[in-house]
């Protein structure tokens, strides 16, 4: 089995010209150290696989940590987006998206429209240094001719480069692989007593996000009479807890008692990834719409809230959910949409599926701020045809009809011919359906359809339904984001990190959200995140 260790530091190298006739060294040339790259946020990490670096120009003490950020985050593949063609031996071709079935870890770059191999790009120069290609890892390959054979012809048989590659990604995920698990052999009993420390400081990191409380203290040295509401609730579940008292902190080693801030923050992040992994489950494929807003915190900072709309598909209410906080330097419009882009491209949203406020992505500014305004009355009149009170009195099919032009990409022609004649049905079904009779409004409609199973029968009606019901409209939910974010950051906390206090709103908001995110995830997360010297 292979087995993946972490790569030494090269060592200085100092270059002196000898005068070899006379014996003395030649002291006019100085010496020279090679340039040690520079450790990076890793969230400054490029999505797009044509914007990446080698992984050897990166410091050799933070390459794992950058190979397992992108293992985390899967290979790159837009969703919705439209392959565009191109002329390849007198034939319009494109990249057909039904290759991510058939080979994994293949990704695909927007901007330069080419193919990649994640785990070739982590680990190919780690494994031969002998040169070769960059085709899938540097340059991409665009040959649309005779792909499935190029890619078969890449990944070759057992023993390839691509193989090796993908088993090291293994290796680096398994960490009781790793060299330094390997040197700090852990017995089932140690293992299960640094279970029951994560468990607690999982616990303790729970109830203060879900309360929006502060970690830490001001004074946390052991003759504090008070060291933060972390460590005073870590003494009290030690106090009350008999396993938690067996495995008592001061028996663990000092780098292994589960209490530290950076361990306090890993555990609050992978709270705040799981429910946004539970968020992007509910929307799925479908649509939504952006609520933003921006606001300045306690320490006069422009942060940002963003909240998703969309309709959930198996009860279809509307939804609300909060999605981060993003500290911006400045208000305006361009400011902004780079903002938002890069928040849903950290979340593997596709802008495709953005619908409201004219948002959907594009650069022309014109079009983020007028779009709507340009049609806005026509567009509510439409909208207003689907409202199912006094017995569907206000329907009309040809405005509902008109309403499939606002959303060209939403419905294919041979969709907006086929819509005509489900409205003519649809009508005549529900208006003689008694549940359907005491409907007040639209969101009423959506929820007895999916009840009724009715949104399967009218499948083109439900979708321009949903599109009109993600638009957004008044609404509380950011406000309410930024009165919980003045509880989270306050006069005594204001140098709260901007990841780590989106970490906490995310958290403190989605409470529903929170409560259903067990430890097992959190610690399967938290082991993920990096090597660590215990492993479950």
């Amino acid at each position: 089995m292979e087995r993946y260790f972490k790569r030494k530091s090269p060592e200085p190298l100092i270059t002196t010209t000898n005068n070899i006739s006379s014996g003395n060294v030649n002291m006019s040339q100085p010496s020279s150290t090679p340039t040690m790259p520079k450790l990076i946020d890793l969230k400054e990490l490029h999505s797009d696989p044509s914007d990446r670096k080698r992984i050897l120009d990166y410091h050799p003490n933070q390459r794992d940590e950058i190979r397992r950020t992108y293992i985390l985050r899967g290979p790159t593949r837009p969703e919705g987006y439209v392959y565009p063609p191109k002329m390849i031996r007198d034939k319009l071709r494109h990249f057909n998206p039904k290759f991510y079935e058939d080979f994994d870890w293949l990704e695909y770059s927007v901007k330069t429209d080419s193919l990649f191999y994640l785990p070739c790009y982590l680990f190919k120069d780690q494994i031969s240094r002998k040169g070769g290609g960059d085709a899938f890892i540097l340059e991409g390959f665009s040959g649309w001719n005779k792909l499935h054979e190029r890619l078969d012809s890449h990944v070759g048989e057992v023993g390839s480069i691509h193989r090796r590659a993908v088993k090291n990604c293994d290796a680096l995920m398994r960490q009781n692989q790793s060299i330094v698990v390997a040197l700090h052999k852990q017995s089932d009993i140690t293992k299960n007593e640094y279970r029951i420390r994560l468990n607690a400081s999982i616990d303790v990191s729970r109830y203060l996000l879900n309360s929006a409380l502060p970690f830490r203290g001001h004074d946390e040295s052991e003759n504090s009479f008070y060291r933060g509401h972390f460590l005073e609730m870590m003494k009290y579940t030690q106090n009350q807890n008999k396993s938690v008292q067996k495995v008592t902190l001061k028996k663990a080693p000092g780098n292994n008692q589960m209490v530290s801030p950076k361990i306090q923050k890993d555990i609050c992040h992978c709270f705040a990834q799981e429910i946004l992994k539970s968020i992007l489950t509910e929307i799925g494929d479908d649509v939504f719409a952006l609520l933003v807003d921006e606001s300045s915190d306690v320490s006069k900072k422009e942060q940002m809230a963003v909240v998703l709309r969309f309709i959930d598909g198996t009860c279809g209410l509307i939804k609300e959910r909060f999605v981060g906080l993003v500290h911006v330097k400045e208000t305006s419009s361009l400011t902004l949409k780079l903002a938002i882009d890069s928040l849903l491209t950290e979340l593997g949203l596709s802008l495709k599926k953005i619908r409201g406020q004219g948002y959907d992505g594009a650069s022309n500014m014109r079009e983020f701020d007028d779009r709507f305004n340009e049609v806005k009355s026509e567009l509510l009149t439409c909208m207003a045809a689907l409202d199912p009170r006094d017995s569907f009195g206000a329907f009309d099919s040809l405005q509902l009809v008109r309403l499939v032009d606002f959303y060209p990409d939403d419905f294919s022609s041979s969709e907006k011919i086929a819509i005509e004649r489900e409205l003519e049905i649809y009508i005549d079904n529900v208006g003689e359906d008694e549940r359907f009779a005491h409907l007040n409004g639209i969101g009423d409609l959506a929820r007895v359809m999916v009840q009724t199973k009715k949104h399967l029968s009218y499948p083109l009606l439900y979708r321009l339904l949903k599109l009109a019901l993600v638009l957004p409209v008044a609404t509380a939910t950011v406000e309410r984001c930024f009165s919980t974010m003045k509880l989270v950051k306050f006069d005594l906390r204001n140098r709260i990190g901007d990841e780590y206090l989106s970490d906490c709103l995310i958290s403190a908001i989605e409470k529903e959200a929170l409560a259903k995110v067990t430890n097992d995830d959190v610690i399967d997360r938290f082991q993920k995140m990096k090597t660590r010297r215990e492993q479950l």
